[in-house]
């Protein structure tokens, strides 16, 4: 069973923060279409619309206040959230039986945009390499929770002992980058000053790019010299990091 944060044996100093998260890993996937500097999300949002229109599905469309236009879009097999977003445009898949179809499309605009990223709201688990650290992560909704937009929550394990969790967004409010965003990230202080912590950071960050993710963001950048040496660009109170 996915373990709840306020039952694991080590105490972090944001645990009280997150204990009542429960990460839903729905089997559901969401697209991330960047348009980096190629421009709006809006022109292939109006043009995907149309795509689906034309393949005969059903389209009704609500405003959201975090979100703006979002289109709900069902067929007897299937049901698909598409919206803009800042620099990007979000598809939603509850079911997943036209996704090869999207996905066409998609490469055939392909110079209209930067970079696509897809992730899957599963549970999954990797190590980290040279290490006896097993990472376990989740990603999907969490309960009650009515954002349309995913987290990921990762915990790391060694020798059975949690030594670290991460919890990962995909919406950098302050900058508006539609982007993988570190919300949380603590290391137990125990296993501080041994080069851990930059282990476990540098498997969050190949996790991200393994998904196709051109950048990382975090929130919180207390930890300057940190975030500095694991590349990251610092501007006041948020960090960001290019995949070459």
């Amino acid at each position: 069973m996915y373990p709840r944060l306020n039952e694991e044996p080590l105490t972090l100093s944001w645990k009280n923060y997150t204990k009542n998260y429960e990460i839903k890993a729905d089997g559901h996937s969401t697209f991330f279409v960047d348009y980096g500097e190629f421009g709006e999300a809006n022109g292939l949002f109006t043009s995907l619309k149309k795509w689906f229109e034309e393949n005969q599905y059903d389209i009704t469309t609500e405003s959201n206040d975090a979100y703006g236009e979002i289109l709900n879009i069902s067929s007897v097999s299937e049901s698909v959230i598409v919206f803009p977003l800042s620099n990007c445009l979000v598809i939603r898949f509850t079911k997943r039986t036209s996704e090869e179809g999207i996905l066409n499309y998609l490469n055939g605009r392909s110079l209209e945009f930067e970079s696509f990223a897809m992730i899957e709201h599963i549970e999954e688990s990797f190590k980290i390499k040279q290490t006896k650290i097993l990472a376990k992560c989740r990603t999907g909704t969490i309960d009650g929770n009515i954002e349309l937009l995913p987290k990921t929550f990762m915990y790391f394990r060694n020798d059975r002992k949690v030594i670290a969790k991460a919890l990962l967004g995909y919406y950098a409010g302050e900058m508006n980058d539609c982007a993988p965003t570190i919300e949380m990230f603590e290391v137990n202080p125990k296993y501080r000053g041994h080069g851990i912590g930059s282990k476990i950071h540098a498997s969050v960050e190949n996790w991200v790019r393994n998904h196709d993710f051109s950048r990382i963001r975090i929130e919180d950048t207390r930890s300057t010299g940190f975030w500095r040496k694991m590349g990251y660009e610092i501007d006041i109170d948020e960090g960001v990091k290019y995949f070459n």
